[in-house]
């Protein structure tokens, strides 16, 4: 209330510029009084319009950052069960992996001990190999032993 009246003599002397001179009479003060409300008010109402848009900006981005701290326990969450998701899978395959390591390495063993046998029968026979009759890779093993 403190700013009212230098308002109304501020409005007084505006008056008094535009009208070219100082408002008297019985109306004058009712007439700088409705001048300082308005300019008052005017003045009020633009703060008032700007500390709302600040407000209103101010709570758009709390909400905002408050969705997005909301929203990190539930992208953790799904993160984690896609990580565990794929440990899961990786596990599968590893398991699928050794037993089709150890069928193979079985079936290696079976052929080798086969071969063997053949191989025995036809000495004891005495019919020589011939070159082509082993695999270049059997006979590096053979070779190698390794």
């Amino acid at each position: 209330m403190a700013l009212l009246p230098p308002l109304t003599w501020a409005m007084s002397y505006f008056v008094a510029g535009v009208l070219g001179d100082y408002p008297r009479g019985p109306w004058a003060g009712l007439l700088r009084l409705a001048l300082a409300a308005a300019v008052f008010g005017g003045v009020r109402s633009s703060r008032h319009g700007r500390h709302s848009a600040r407000a209103a900006l101010r709570t758009a981005t709390d909400q905002r950052e408050a969705q997005r701290l909301a929203a990190e326990p539930a992208q953790r969450t799904v993160d984690l069960a896609i990580l565990r998701e794929t440990a899961e899978r990786v596990d599968r395959e590893s398991g699928e992996i050794r037993t089709e390591l150890r069928g193979m390495r079985a079936l290696q063993r079976a052929y080798s001990w086969t071969v063997d046998r053949l191989i025995s029968r036809m000495e004891r026979a005495g019919i020589p190999p011939e070159p082509d009759d082993v695999h270049e890779l059997v006979r590096e093993h053979m070779r190698t032993e390794a």
